[in-house]
């Protein structure tokens, strides 16, 4: 056996050109599928994960959906806001921990507003357990201070102490109508999230509220309501009870929707491009298997000494065919090894940009069982695609009329 295993090795060397062809493309295609696959699931983690910790977003009543883009994504308008009263009154609940107001507002300069408080910095998890951190800077602690998501910074070349003034409305470029009697400057800049909170500048509920009154107090600024807010309960199992009281609350029409339900729920409904892509990347693995075909039929009659001299050696009709089998798998198995080398490479080199992206920590040289599932579907397709040449060839043998000496 370990004879015939060699022999077949050599063979393939013996034509190496070819063979290395077809290696190429089953590298290639086991490359594109894994890249493909760790890129789905890297993306789908990120989309998911996109707030973390949080047990309920808590709104007025509307779509879960809308809630959801509006407090996470910060996209779109809310049609209603929560009395501060009614924030106040679950927030004082005893079963929950913690929670982050939250008002979507104006614009500065194409990004989003958002008021929030000293909770949002301290409480505000994504992918896991990654907390907001600054890249310079501090968090808001008074009026008229904002800061900036890394992105929003970026693009818009700021730094500390800036000036900014908020574009009233939601614009995508500088806008007419500003706040010019409550300009801003830049307290803080963020960290990059790889989450919305890279495109959005946050400052106080209070000067949310300030920047709308024509006449602002002196004193202490009244918060009348917030657009939603995070919520954090003590204890998990009080999650769904929590959800119910919330939805039934009869002093306002609120709705409380847990995040991670709604967000995969989100991803499966945006997973038409994912399909796309997957399928072009078992199209090129099919092409490969192909590729394997043509090459094994192609060399099959200048291979019609060399098989028949094996006949003659006393090699059974099954031990050519599995011969020919034998050189599939050598050739599959080099080409899936070389593709996953190919995919774990390029994942190492497109690290930080991916972290930046999407937050990869890590990239793992093992294959997940889905992965596995893959490559093995081109091995055994490889298997496959070699038995068409070895029943072929097993024919080409008994025609040629040989039989076997003693």
């Amino acid at each position: 056996m370990k004879n015939f295993i060699l022999i077949s090795w050599k063979s393939l060397l013996n034509r190496s050109f070819v063979v290395g062809l077809t290696i190429t493309c089953i590298a290639l295609s086991t490359a594109l599928l894994l890249t493909l696959e760790k890129i789905k699931d890297t993306a789908e983690g990120a989309f998911t994960q996109t707030v973390s910790q949080v047990d309920l977003l808590v709104g007025a009543r509307s779509g879960q959906l809308q809630l959801l883009l509006f407090t996470v994504f910060n996209m779109g308008q809310p049609t209603n806001n929560v009395s501060w009263e009614s924030y106040q009154y679950w927030k004082k609940n005893p079963a929950v921990d913690w929670t982050i107001p939250y008002s979507l507002g104006d614009s500065f300069r194409g990004f989003r507003t958002v008021a929030t408080d000293e909770n949002f910095f301290e409480h505000y998890r994504y992918k896991g357990n990654h907390s907001i951190q600054f890249k310079e800077g501090k968090p808001f602690e008074k009026m008229s201070e904002v800061v900036l998501g890394a992105d929003a910074a970026a693009e818009l070349g700021l730094h500390l102490g800036a000036k900014a003034i908020i574009t009233h409305g939601v614009t995508q470029g500088v806008g007419f109508e500003h706040h010019d009697g409550h300009p801003f400057h830049v307290c803080g800049i963020l960290k990059k999230t790889g989450t919305a909170v890279d495109r959005a500048v946050y400052f106080s509920l209070e000067d949310m509220e300030a920047m709308h009154m024509e006449h602002p107090p002196k004193g202490p600024v009244p918060i009348h309501d917030i657009t939603s807010f995070f919520l954090r309960t003590k204890n998990r199992i009080e999650v769904l009870k929590l959800q119910r009281d919330i939805n039934d609350y009869s002093k306002e029409p609120l709705m409380a929707v847990i995040p991670g339900m709604v967000l995969s729920e989100l991803w499966k409904n945006l997973s038409y491009f994912e399909v796309l892509l997957k399928g072009i990347s078992w199209i090129v693995a099919g092409f490969s298997l192909i590729t394997l075909l043509l090459m094994m039929l192609s060399s099959l009659e200048n291979r019609r000494r060399e098989m028949t001299l094996f006949r003659t050696l006393g090699a059974h009709l099954s031990q050519i065919a599995s011969f020919l089998v034998l050189e599939a798998v050598w050739v599959s198995g080099v080409g899936i090894l070389i593709g996953w080398f190919l995919s774990r490479v390029g994942f190492l080199v497109l690290g930080p940009l991916m972290g930046d992206i999407v937050g990869v920590d890590s990239i793992s040289w093992g294959l997940l069982p889905h992965e596995i599932l893959l490559v093995s579907f081109i091995l055994v397709g490889s298997i496959l695609i070699s038995l068409i040449p070895a029943v072929k060839v097993s024919r080409q043998v008994l025609k040629d009329g040989l039989t076997v000496k003693s």
